[in-house]
């Protein structure tokens, strides 16, 4: 019995969601932060993802297989993307540039597929809660 090649690459089952650019953390998960908002009152959270600064038009990339689940532009946040995946966690992916999303809410997705540009990258165990670090992830 001969062995065959397949025809296609071995691929990762999950790729880091800055791909092989160049980075830095600007906020990290768990932070506390106090933010002045443009009235003059502070606005205190605890930041639920990490923030990756790469230089404009990076490609942000889903980081697993999974289906869009949300895509759409928000005031305050940018542009953003949720991605529901076969591991039971959500990733979200905010403040993209605008007009830099790809998807569309039932779109399925590959890890490595660009999803758009920038990135505050947070994962969770349910949607719009149960917040994990995703770095624990990566």
């Amino acid at each position: 019995q001969e062995n065959q090649k397949s025809e296609e690459p071995a691929r990762k089952e999950q790729v880091h969601p800055m791909g092989d650019a160049k980075f830095h953390i600007s906020s990290v998960f768990g932070e506390v932060r106090n933010i002045l908002l443009t009235n003059g009152q502070y606005y205190s959270d605890v930041h639920n993802g990490v923030d990756y600064v790469g230089e404009d038009g990076t490609p942000i990339h889903a980081y697993r297989d999974g289906e869009v689940v949300y895509s759409s532009g928000g005031e305050g946040i940018g542009e953003g993307i949720i991605i529901k995946h076969e591991n039971g966690l959500y990733s979200y992916s905010w403040h993209l540039q605008e007009g830099s999303r790809r998807v569309q809410v039932g779109d399925t997705v590959k890890a490595g597929y660009v999803t758009g540009s920038h990135l505050h990258f947070g994962l969770s165990t349910s949607l719009w809660s149960g917040y994990v670090n995703p770095e624990d992830y990566l």
